[in-house]
Protein backbone atom coordinates (compact mmCIF):
# COMPACT_ATOMS: atom_id res chain seq x y z
CA UNK A 1 0.00 0.00 0.00
CA UNK A 2 2.66 2.10 0.38
CA UNK A 3 4.19 1.66 -2.56
CA UNK A 4 0.95 2.98 -4.54
CA UNK A 5 0.51 5.98 -2.42
CA UNK A 6 3.86 6.96 -3.59
CA UNK A 7 3.22 6.40 -7.35
CA UNK A 8 0.40 8.49 -6.43
CA UNK A 9 2.17 11.63 -5.27
CA UNK A 10 4.41 11.17 -8.05
CA UNK A 11 1.74 11.31 -10.49
CA UNK A 12 0.07 14.52 -8.35
CA UNK A 13 4.09 16.12 -8.33
CA UNK A 14 4.33 15.79 -12.02
CA UNK A 15 0.79 16.92 -13.03
CA UNK A 16 0.71 20.17 -10.84
CA UNK A 17 4.69 21.80 -12.57
CA UNK A 18 3.64 20.57 -15.67
CA UNK A 19 0.19 20.09 -16.24
CA UNK A 20 0.07 17.15 -18.17
CA UNK A 21 -1.84 14.10 -17.26
CA UNK A 22 0.54 11.27 -15.95
CA UNK A 23 -0.99 7.28 -16.41
CA UNK A 24 -0.37 4.89 -13.68
CA UNK A 25 -0.71 0.90 -13.90
CA UNK A 26 -2.03 -0.84 -11.19
CA UNK A 27 -1.67 -4.77 -11.28
CA UNK A 28 -3.73 -6.69 -9.00
CA UNK A 29 -3.78 -4.15 -6.06
CA UNK A 30 -6.33 -5.10 -3.98
CA UNK A 31 -5.56 -8.95 -2.86
CA UNK A 32 -3.84 -8.35 0.00
CA UNK A 33 -5.40 -5.20 0.84
CA UNK A 34 -8.21 -5.20 3.89
CA UNK A 35 -11.95 -3.74 2.98
CA UNK A 36 -10.90 -0.28 3.94
CA UNK A 37 -7.55 -0.32 2.40
CA UNK A 38 -9.74 -1.31 -1.31
CA UNK A 39 -11.83 1.80 -0.37
CA UNK A 40 -8.78 3.96 -0.22
CA UNK A 41 -6.95 3.09 -2.62
CA UNK A 42 -10.50 3.57 -4.91
CA UNK A 43 -10.46 6.98 -3.51
CA UNK A 44 -6.78 7.88 -4.34
CA UNK A 45 -7.61 6.50 -7.72
CA UNK A 46 -10.83 9.00 -8.15
CA UNK A 47 -8.71 11.93 -7.27
CA UNK A 48 -5.93 11.54 -9.85
CA UNK A 49 -8.68 10.37 -12.54
CA UNK A 50 -10.68 13.83 -11.80
CA UNK A 51 -6.68 15.72 -12.92
CA UNK A 52 -6.75 14.45 -15.97
CA UNK A 53 -4.61 11.63 -15.14
CA UNK A 54 -5.51 7.88 -16.39
CA UNK A 55 -5.71 4.39 -14.51
CA UNK A 56 -4.82 1.29 -16.26
CA UNK A 57 -6.22 -0.99 -13.47
CA UNK A 58 -6.05 -5.23 -13.72
CA UNK A 59 -7.76 -6.80 -11.57
CA UNK A 60 -9.46 -10.37 -11.63
CA UNK A 61 -12.26 -9.03 -9.55
CA UNK A 62 -15.27 -8.05 -12.00
CA UNK A 63 -16.87 -6.65 -8.98
CA UNK A 64 -14.15 -4.11 -8.48
CA UNK A 65 -14.24 -4.04 -12.75
CA UNK A 66 -17.48 -2.55 -12.77
CA UNK A 67 -17.03 -0.32 -9.50
CA UNK A 68 -13.90 1.36 -10.20
CA UNK A 69 -13.27 1.97 -14.24
CA UNK A 70 -14.86 3.85 -16.98
CA UNK A 71 -13.71 1.53 -19.89
CA UNK A 72 -13.53 -2.47 -19.91
CA UNK A 73 -10.78 -4.14 -21.57
CA UNK A 74 -10.45 -8.39 -21.26
CA UNK A 75 -7.28 -9.95 -22.95
CA UNK A 76 -7.36 -14.07 -23.05
CA UNK A 77 -4.15 -15.92 -23.68
CA UNK A 78 -2.53 -12.31 -24.80
CA UNK A 79 -5.23 -11.58 -27.46
CA UNK A 80 -8.10 -9.01 -27.01
CA UNK A 81 -11.36 -10.62 -26.39
CA UNK A 82 -13.74 -7.98 -25.91
CA UNK A 83 -14.01 -3.98 -24.86
CA UNK A 84 -17.09 -2.28 -23.51
CA UNK A 85 -17.87 0.87 -21.73
CA UNK A 86 -18.52 -0.25 -18.31
CA UNK A 87 -21.69 1.51 -17.70
CA UNK A 88 -23.15 -0.08 -20.65
CA UNK A 89 -22.30 -3.50 -19.52
CA UNK A 90 -23.68 -6.12 -17.28
CA UNK A 91 -21.59 -8.83 -15.05
CA UNK A 92 -22.84 -11.59 -17.04
CA UNK A 93 -21.17 -10.01 -20.36
CA UNK A 94 -17.95 -9.29 -18.85
CA UNK A 95 -17.92 -12.85 -17.72
CA UNK A 96 -18.74 -14.16 -21.52
CA UNK A 97 -16.06 -12.21 -22.71
CA UNK A 98 -13.59 -13.99 -20.24
CA UNK A 99 -14.38 -17.24 -21.09
CA UNK A 100 -15.47 -16.58 -24.77
CA UNK A 101 -18.70 -18.85 -24.86
CA UNK A 102 -22.47 -17.86 -23.44
CA UNK A 103 -23.22 -18.78 -20.25
CA UNK A 104 -26.24 -20.54 -19.74
CA UNK A 105 -28.33 -19.84 -16.56
CA UNK A 106 -29.21 -22.36 -14.45
CA UNK A 107 -33.18 -22.72 -13.72
CA UNK A 108 -34.57 -21.28 -10.52
CA UNK A 109 -36.52 -23.71 -8.50
CA UNK A 110 -39.00 -22.80 -7.33
CA UNK A 111 -39.77 -23.36 -3.57
CA UNK A 112 -42.26 -26.09 -2.75
CA UNK A 113 -43.73 -26.56 0.64
CA UNK A 114 -44.52 -30.25 2.11
CA UNK A 115 -46.16 -31.40 4.55
CA UNK A 116 -44.84 -32.48 8.27
CA UNK A 117 -44.42 -36.23 7.89
CA UNK A 118 -45.69 -38.27 10.76
CA UNK A 119 -44.16 -39.31 14.04
CA UNK A 120 -42.39 -42.62 13.04
CA UNK A 121 -40.96 -43.14 16.63
CA UNK A 122 -41.80 -41.88 20.44
CA UNK A 123 -40.27 -42.04 23.53
CA UNK A 124 -42.15 -40.81 26.67
CA UNK A 125 -40.75 -39.78 30.16
CA UNK A 126 -37.37 -41.57 28.99
CA UNK A 127 -34.94 -41.36 32.29
CA UNK A 128 -32.44 -43.15 34.02
CA UNK A 129 -29.94 -42.21 36.21
CA UNK A 130 -27.70 -39.67 34.20
CA UNK A 131 -30.82 -38.84 32.08
CA UNK A 132 -33.22 -36.77 33.51
CA UNK A 133 -36.90 -37.67 31.75
CA UNK A 134 -37.11 -36.92 28.05
CA UNK A 135 -39.50 -36.75 25.29
CA UNK A 136 -38.93 -37.59 22.11
CA UNK A 137 -40.79 -37.93 18.20
CA UNK A 138 -38.83 -38.97 15.53
CA UNK A 139 -40.09 -38.71 12.42
CA UNK A 140 -39.52 -40.49 8.94
CA UNK A 141 -36.14 -39.07 7.52
CA UNK A 142 -34.68 -37.83 10.86
CA UNK A 143 -31.10 -38.74 12.48
CA UNK A 144 -31.46 -38.62 16.09
CA UNK A 145 -27.89 -38.16 17.52
CA UNK A 146 -27.09 -38.43 21.81
CA UNK A 147 -25.51 -35.14 21.82
CA UNK A 148 -21.95 -36.49 23.06
CA UNK A 149 -18.90 -34.72 21.10
CA UNK A 150 -17.06 -38.12 20.60
CA UNK A 151 -13.99 -36.41 19.18
CA UNK A 152 -13.34 -34.74 21.98
CA UNK A 153 -14.00 -37.36 24.20
CA UNK A 154 -11.53 -39.13 21.89
CA UNK A 155 -8.78 -36.46 21.94
CA UNK A 156 -9.19 -36.38 25.99
CA UNK A 157 -8.92 -40.13 26.44
CA UNK A 158 -5.79 -40.22 24.13
CA UNK A 159 -4.11 -37.42 25.84
CA UNK A 160 -5.12 -38.53 29.87
CA UNK A 161 -3.75 -42.23 29.00
CA UNK A 162 -0.28 -40.84 26.98
CA UNK A 163 -0.19 -38.47 29.66
CA UNK A 164 -0.15 -41.68 32.88
CA UNK A 165 1.66 -44.28 30.71
CA UNK A 166 4.32 -41.37 30.59
CA UNK A 167 4.25 -40.93 34.36
CA UNK A 168 4.42 -44.51 34.96
CA UNK A 169 7.64 -44.35 32.39
CA UNK A 170 9.19 -42.01 34.80
CA UNK A 171 8.44 -43.48 37.85
CA UNK A 172 9.11 -46.94 36.75
CA UNK A 173 12.86 -45.67 35.92
CA UNK A 174 13.22 -44.05 39.17
CA UNK A 175 12.62 -47.05 40.65
CA UNK A 176 15.15 -48.83 38.64
CA UNK A 177 17.15 -46.58 38.45
CA UNK A 178 18.09 -47.09 34.78
CA UNK A 179 15.32 -47.19 31.37
CA UNK A 180 14.85 -49.98 29.00
CA UNK A 181 12.65 -49.12 25.95
CA UNK A 182 11.72 -52.90 26.12
CA UNK A 183 10.61 -52.78 29.39
CA UNK A 184 7.09 -51.99 28.91
CA UNK A 185 6.22 -54.86 26.79
CA UNK A 186 6.33 -56.93 29.58
CA UNK A 187 3.21 -55.19 31.32
CA UNK A 188 0.81 -55.15 27.74
CA UNK A 189 -0.76 -58.57 28.70
CA UNK A 190 -1.54 -57.90 32.08
CA UNK A 191 -2.98 -54.49 31.08
CA UNK A 192 -5.01 -56.11 28.15
CA UNK A 193 -6.15 -58.74 30.65
CA UNK A 194 -7.34 -55.84 33.30
CA UNK A 195 -9.50 -54.22 30.30
CA UNK A 196 -11.03 -57.36 29.18
CA UNK A 197 -11.96 -58.79 32.71
CA UNK A 198 -13.09 -55.52 33.82
CA UNK A 199 -15.49 -55.38 30.90
CA UNK A 200 -17.33 -58.46 33.15
CA UNK A 201 -17.91 -56.31 36.06
CA UNK A 202 -19.99 -53.49 36.85
CA UNK A 203 -21.21 -52.85 33.25
CA UNK A 204 -20.67 -56.41 31.68
CA UNK A 205 -19.87 -56.48 28.03
CA UNK A 206 -18.73 -52.83 28.17
CA UNK A 207 -15.18 -51.40 29.28
CA UNK A 208 -15.73 -49.28 32.33
CA UNK A 209 -13.02 -47.90 34.66
CA UNK A 210 -14.54 -49.24 37.82
CA UNK A 211 -14.25 -52.72 36.21
CA UNK A 212 -10.81 -52.52 34.91
CA UNK A 213 -9.58 -51.31 38.97
CA UNK A 214 -11.31 -53.98 40.46
CA UNK A 215 -9.67 -56.28 37.65
CA UNK A 216 -6.33 -54.84 38.50
CA UNK A 217 -7.13 -55.63 41.82
CA UNK A 218 -7.82 -59.18 41.44
CA UNK A 219 -5.09 -59.70 38.74
CA UNK A 220 -2.46 -58.24 41.28
CA UNK A 221 -4.25 -60.06 44.28
CA UNK A 222 -3.60 -63.20 41.90
CA UNK A 223 -0.04 -62.43 41.32
CA UNK A 224 1.54 -61.37 44.10
CA UNK A 225 0.21 -64.86 45.48
CA UNK A 226 1.75 -66.49 42.78
CA UNK A 227 5.08 -64.90 43.62
CA UNK A 228 5.08 -65.81 47.31
CA UNK A 229 4.74 -69.07 46.47
CA UNK A 230 7.79 -68.94 44.47
CA UNK A 231 6.10 -70.10 41.16
CA UNK A 232 8.71 -69.64 38.10
CA UNK A 233 8.08 -66.15 36.22
CA UNK A 234 6.27 -67.74 33.18
CA UNK A 235 3.27 -69.09 35.73
CA UNK A 236 2.58 -65.49 35.56
CA UNK A 237 2.58 -65.24 32.41
CA UNK A 238 -0.02 -68.44 32.00
CA UNK A 239 -2.19 -66.34 34.86
CA UNK A 240 -2.17 -63.54 33.09
CA UNK A 241 -3.33 -65.78 29.74
CA UNK A 242 -5.62 -67.45 31.30
CA UNK A 243 -7.35 -64.55 33.14
CA UNK A 244 -7.26 -62.38 29.44
CA UNK A 245 -9.31 -65.59 27.39
CA UNK A 246 -11.68 -66.22 30.37
CA UNK A 247 -12.91 -62.42 30.28
CA UNK A 248 -13.06 -62.35 26.56
CA UNK A 249 -15.14 -65.63 26.86
CA UNK A 250 -17.16 -63.85 29.45
CA UNK A 251 -17.15 -60.73 26.96
CA UNK A 252 -18.46 -62.59 24.21
CA UNK A 253 -20.95 -64.57 26.20
CA UNK A 254 -22.55 -61.65 27.43
CA UNK A 255 -23.17 -59.66 24.18
CA UNK A 256 -24.63 -62.40 22.89
CA UNK A 257 -27.60 -62.73 25.67
CA UNK A 258 -28.13 -59.11 25.25
CA UNK A 259 -28.36 -59.26 20.89
CA UNK A 260 -30.77 -62.50 21.97
CA UNK A 261 -33.05 -60.27 24.50
CA UNK A 262 -32.95 -56.92 21.75
CA UNK A 263 -34.28 -59.51 19.13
Amino acid sequence: MLAIVRAFEEIQADDDPEGRPGLLALDEPTPFLPKEGVGQLFGLVRSITIRGSSVVFISHSIDEIMQITDQITVLRDGVVAGEATTGDATHDQVVEMIVGRVMARAPRVKKTTCDTPSVFARLSNLAGKMLKPTSIDLRKGEILGNGIPIARVQIGALLTSGVLAATAGIVYAGVLGSADPYSGMNYLLPAFAAAFLGATMILPGRFNAWGSMIAVYFLGTGITGLSMLGVPLWVTNVFNGAALILAVTISQITRGREASDIG
